[in-house]
């Protein structure tokens, strides 16, 4: 295991417990004077959340583009903590998920050092951990994010009595959304196109060029585990 894996079960497992990873956060955000991006708290109107890669960007800023009013939105912390804290406290809350396989080549794209082994362990902890869950909120996957986001809307409307605004899934909005996610990950990262967080040629081709990975040894008795839990997730209602 190298260091970026180690760093990366560190913080999953910090993830999973409440008690230890909402101080953390709130301190981080505190010493490097982070704004936006609220924790779920008793005030907050929706949650939307889930692993790595599975349109967690796409989903928050289509969401809010659509609202004609202020929205306090909890997301991005990928930390079953979240999950668990927004269904205590009785928090309409959206959880997506993706085809593990897309996933993991997506995310290790995006963090080169990360192995395939490590981002797919942790995307069966994070989706084992939340199941008990699942009659608690709306589940919803990849695909239908991000081609019918106000379907997904519709139905958390309908779950929760919410009045939520509808995104409508056009060309027009789709493409403002799309101009704001590349403007925040150029700042993040503009040399690195794994970072992107829309469709892209040169991800797509290195993404085909990883892919014989997922048969390694040591790779596919954990996706083979995490299409278990996913399987699980769409025997369940999912979206």
């Amino acid at each position: 295991m190298n260091a970026t894996d180690l760093r990366f079960e560190l913080l999953s497992r910090i993830r999973e417990h409440e008690t230890i990873f909402f101080p953390l956060m709130k301190a981080n955000k505190r010493l490097r004077h982070l704004r936006g991006m609220p924790l779920v708290h008793s005030g907050t109107d929706i949650v939307i959340e889930g692993y790595f890669r599975c349109a967690n960007t796409f989903a928050a800023l289509a969401f809010v583009d659509a609202q004609r009013k202020p929205v306090i939105l909890a997301n991005h912390t990928h930390a079953p903590a979240t999950i668990d804290r927004s269904v205590r406290l009785g928090i309409p809350t959206l959880l997506l998920i993706r085809d593990p396989q897309e996933m993991a080549l997506s995310h290790v794209l995006k963090h080169p050092g990360l192995s395939l082994e490590s981002t797919l362990k942790w995307y069966t902890r994070y989706y084992e951990h939340i199941w008990h869950h699942r009659e608690s909120i709306i589940v919803a996957d990849f695909t239908k994010v991000i081609s019918d986001l106000g379907s997904i809307i519709e139905r958390i409307n309908m779950r929760f009595g919410t009045t939520f605004d509808v995104f409508e899934h056009n060309d027009e909005n789709v493409s403002r959304v799309f101009a704001r996610i590349k403007a925040t990950d150029s700042q993040i990262s503009p040399r690195n196109p794994g970072n992107l967080s829309v469709p892209d040629k040169a991800k797509a081709q290195t993404k085909e060029d990883l892919r014989n990975q997922l048969e390694d040894a040591f790779v596919a008795p954990w996706l083979t585990r995490a299409q278990l839990i996913y399987q699980e997730y769409y025997a369940n209602d999912i979206i």
